[in-house]
Order: structure tokens, then C-alpha cells, then sequence
């Protein structure tokens, strides 16, 4: 899936996973598999990736803003320079 996702020049910045409570076909006939899943603990783990997830999307985009303004600031020295 990241490489898809590359593909399409989309950035990934964490991927998070738990088990689940499954009775889908032959898991049916033994009443499922992993039950009380997910639970209090991955629930837990859910919100700290997703906190970690949210200052890294705040960074990334803090560091974008920061490099289009370089760019802007730059791009205005230079036209003055010019005499624009």
C-alpha cells in the first residue's frame, strides 16, 4: 500500500494496526477468532499513534509553510533586485 500511495507522490506518515474479531467463512465454525479484540489496551496504543500521527502532520505542515515563505521572501528580494 506505501507504494502505492508513492506512486501517486502521497506521503505516508504512519501506519497503525490491531487484531480484530473475525467469523468470517471457517472461522465461523469455531466461533471466530480473536475475540475481545480490539480492546481497551488497543485502544490505547490507537491514541497515542494518533497523537504522534497528528505532531508529525503539524510539523510537516509548519516546515511546508515555513519553506513557501523562504520561497515567497526570496522571490520578492529578487524582482526587487531586478527593479520590478
Amino acid at each position: 500500500m506505501i507504494k502505492k500511495l508513492e506512486e501517486k507522490n502521497k506521503i505516508c506518515l504512519g501506519i497503525f494496526s490491531c487484531k480484530g474479531f473475525d467469523n468470517y467463512g471457517p472461522f465461523k465454525l469455531i466461533g471466530g477468532i480473536n475475540k475481545g479484540k480490539p480492546n481497551e489496551k488497543d485502544t490505547q496504543n490507537l491514541i497515542i499513534f494518533l497523537k504522534i500521527y497528528i505532531n508529525k502532520t503539524y510539523l510537516f505542515f509548519f516546515l511546508l509553510l515555513t519553506l513557501f515563505c523562504l520561497l515567497y521572501t526570496i522571490m520578492v528580494y529578487v524582482n526587487l533586485l531586478r527593479g520590478r
